[in-house]
């Protein structure tokens, strides 16, 4: 048996096939595994549990609680000069060196910000974790970084292996 407690502002909804999340912002319907059974009592979620398999089902459903009471943060960071990024809304304008604009169509509970100006390090946040790695993975892809000068995304903490350019022996 495992409990939950961060439930700070979360109404839980119990159907029979599934689990309704929701807070004043995000609403998250849930399918429950046929062998899990989900109790809620004095703010706090009990899941029973017949067989370990459903580990996964537990640890998203883990996630979808903290990112309701917090939201998840994906920092990127685009090196190279020339290359810029606006943002209207939902829509990222892209100029990343190619000899046309790229648009990007952000989901509607991801939001995309740039903290301070003239750094180029950009966060993507929302509450629900897999959907902000696949937003920075499809950002980051659209660019990637190259191995000579390293010009291109690449997510905060990645290193780049980077190569030796051409010996000019002559």
């Amino acid at each position: 048996m495992f409990f939950l407690t961060n439930l700070n502002n979360i109404n839980i909804n119990i159907g029979k096939n599934w689990i309704k999340l929701f807070n004043s912002e995000y609403t998250f319907i849930k399918k429950k595994n046929y062998n899990t059974f989900l109790i809620k009592k004095n703010n706090k979620l009990y899941l029973l549990n017949k067989i370990d398999k459903n580990l996964e089902f537990i640890r998203n459903l883990k996630n979808l609680i903290y990112g309701l009471n917090n939201n998840f943060i994906f920092k990127i960071i685009l090196y190279g000069i020339g290359f810029k990024i606006n943002i209207n809304k939902n829509i990222l304008e892209l100029k990343l060196g190619f000899s046309h604009i790229i648009k990007y169509k952000l989901p509607t509970d991801i939001n995309f910000y740039q903290p301070k100006n003239r750094i180029p390090v950009y966060l993507i946040v929302g509450p629900e974790y897999n959907k902000v790695t696949q937003v920075a993975l499809e950002i980051c892809n659209l660019k990637k970084p190259e191995p000579y000068k390293g010009k291109g995304f690449r997510f905060f903490n990645q290193i780049i292996k980077r190569k030796e350019g051409k010996n000019n022996n002559v």
